[in-house]
């Protein structure tokens, strides 16, 4: 399945054979419009809104478009990279500059960090540590300083 977001729209299409299998547009009254950064991790398909005045951070299933979970708790909007480690979904908002954890089984904000200096983060990356004496990370950026953090789990 490919999932396109365009406008006030999210579609999903067979991506073998180019067949619409769901549209949706249920976004209508929120604040938000409706175009979402997607990924997918473990045959599972998460979003979460690139503009708007709130975040909608949220879990589709990628075969019908219905919701699974949804959080629409958070302002500004979010970065254009969506990254996960040890089923924890992880971005920045570019509204706010924050670094925000969710767990996706359960749907539920884990954290959301503040940078340590005046400025917001700007980016960030996941590191998932290969040798055995190599740790998980998370290293985000803000205009000034880069910082390494503990994953969430």
């Amino acid at each position: 399945m490919m999932v396109i977001s365009a406008g006030d729209f999210m579609y999903g299409v067979n991506k073998h054979t180019g067949e619409l299998v769901w549209t949706r547009k249920t976004f209508a009254g929120r604040l938000s419009n409706g175009r979402f950064m997607a990924a997918a991790y473990k045959d599972r398909l998460f979003a979460v809104n690139e503009t708007g005045g709130r975040s909608l951070t949220m879990e589709l299933n990628p075969f019908t478009g219905y919701t699974q979970w949804i959080d629409a708790g958070n302002g500004g909007h979010t970065h254009r990279m969506l990254f996960f480690l040890n089923d924890v979904l992880y971005f920045i908002s570019r509204g706010d500059g924050r670094l925000y954890a969710y767990d996706i089984n359960s749907g539920k904000m884990l954290w959301k960090l503040k940078s340590p200096d005046s400025e917001g983060f700007m980016s960030m990356q996941v590191h998932k540590g290969t040798a055995p004496d190599e740790e998980d990370m998370l290293v985000a950026c803000s205009w000034k300083n880069a910082y390494r953090f503990e994953p969430a789990r």
